[in-house]
């Protein structure tokens, strides 16, 4: 039995809302067939069976070469509100799937659903949520989640170039103006593939967020690694984090990367950020 030191989650409880046994796959969303449109919301769980200080989302898609963003409300049916909104899932061309953490807490007997958009018509992504009751280090759930970055045009992310020399930082890019309200506390960041299903040879890519204002920015997170290949083509891993941070509000955040591959296309990538406080 395990012996945990004094301070960490001890006797967590973890609860999963919709999972549908039935076809072996989350609750699924029909996106319909007008390209970049959130569907209407569907509901995830009438109410939530505990308290949680943290949740996890797990997200599949079945379509082809496409980016898509899934939006998690909380609250009664039309009237809901947005509690994660456009997490990130990008397509190579077959079924992907990914699973973000957020260290946020959600009151028991909460109203949950989702809805998605996609640079794809018609396709059919599958969402479940697991609830924890403790979070690490039995610290208390955040309130809030704020997403940077995020391009409702083309159900993308702000497109990070790496530029025409092999191995060598890129231009950096902001993610999030100086004009936050809120500080960050913890800090999610997906990777985008740009709907690209036809990269050619293995890639790398190591990717930097940076905060201060623009000629002077300092390095916050270093050398994400993200990597493809041409079996594959797609970008992975998709999200890093969340990473515990101290970002006051009102700061300056932003994002550049390298790559080993040069081609116009194939270098070029997506980044959200998910800001939690």
């Amino acid at each position: 039995m395990a012996d945990w030191p004094s301070g960490y989650a001890a006797g967590a409880v973890v609860a999963v809302v919709g999972s549908v046994p039935g076809s072996s796959r989350g609750t699924r969303i029909a996106i319909g067939a007008t390209p970049n449109t959130k569907t209407s919301w569907t509901e995830l769980v009438a109410s939530t069976p505990i308290a949680a200080q943290g949740f996890y989302v797990t997200l599949q898609q079945d379509s082809a070469a496409a980016d898509t963003h899934v939006d998690v409300a909380f609250g009664a049916s039309g009237a809901e509100k947005t509690l994660v909104g456009n997490m990130l899932l990008s397509e190579s061309g077959g079924d992907q799937g990914v699973v973000y953490f957020f260290p946020v807490a959600i009151a028991a007997g909460t109203r949950l659903a989702v809805r998605a958009q996609s640079s794809l018509a018609s396709p059919n992504v599958d969402v479940m949520l697991h609830l924890a009751s403790a979070n690490y280090l039995g610290a208390p759930g955040l309130a809030r989640v704020r997403t940077y970055g995020a391009d409702a045009s083309d159900s993308g992310g702000t497109s990070i170039d790496p530029g025409g020399t092999a191995n060598t930082e890129g231009a950096i890019v902001e993610i999030i103006a100086n004009s936050n309200t809120f500080p960050i506390h913890a800090l999610t960041v997906a990777i985008g593939n740009q709907a690209n299903s036809t990269q050619t040879g293995t890639l790398n890519w190591l990717f930097d967020i940076l905060i201060g204002a623009s000629g002077a920015e300092k390095i916050l997170i270093e050398d994400l690694q993200v990597f493809a290949t041409t079996a594959g083509d797609l970008a992975s891993p998709m999200v890093f984090g969340p990473f515990f941070v101290d970002i006051p509000a009102g700061t300056r955040v932003s994002a550049r990367c390298q790559s080993a591959n040069i081609e116009a296309t194939d270098r070029l990538k997506d980044v959200i950020l998910y800001g939690m406080y």
